[in-house]
């Protein structure tokens, strides 16, 4: 009797928590790290606020959050989320994106660092 309710009970099981199993999260996850020249602070944090700005406005945005490190000043991180790979991608490759980035780059410590990911869990 006992095997008959495990064998009847297995496949309402996966019925139920199959789906969540085969659901992956399609989001896009960012963190980039980002240091100035300890001159450029002012310049480059209204440079992060503008591409943020644009980031918020942009399809497929969830989030995009600029902070600055307490003890170092000229250090930033952003984090991002996005609805998915492609929502970052398009981000990433529009021109005033493009624009912004270029402005950026010369006025860097050290190269941004990207780390795009997924949701683990």
């Amino acid at each position: 009797m006992a095997r008959w309710l495990v064998l009847l009970a297995v496949p309402v099981w996966l019925s139920l928590v199959g789906p969540a199993w085969a659901q992956q999260d399609q989001r896009q996850y960012v963190v980039v790290y980002v240091e100035f020249q300890p001159t450029q602070i002012r310049h480059g944090k209204a440079l992060l606020d503008d591409l943020a700005a644009r980031a918020r406005r942009s399809p497929g945005s969830v989030n995009f959050t600029v902070l600055d490190e307490i003890d170092r000043a000229n250090r930033f991180v952003l984090f991002e989320l996005w609805t998915n790979a492609q929502a970052y991608q398009d981000f990433k490759a529009a021109n005033r994106t493009q624009a912004i980035i270029d402005d950026i780059e010369p006025i860097l410590a050290a190269p941004m660092d990207e780390r795009p990911g997924n949701l683990i869990r």
